[in-house]
């Protein structure tokens, strides 16, 4: 099961780096959420 997880994570980044895009939104350092929507840019 877990094989066909890291299958499905590798797919999604493929995809991710082919529409230049994700949806992310990682915690800050001081626990605030942040936004990320482009792939090469810092989360604001």
């Amino acid at each position: 099961m877990i094989s066909a997880a890291a299958k499905l994570a590798v797919e999604a980044r493929e995809i991710e780096k082919a529409n230049n895009s994700v949806m992310r939104k990682p915690h800050g350092s001081k626990g605030q959420t942040m936004w990320k929507t482009d792939l090469m840019v810092k989360p604001e």
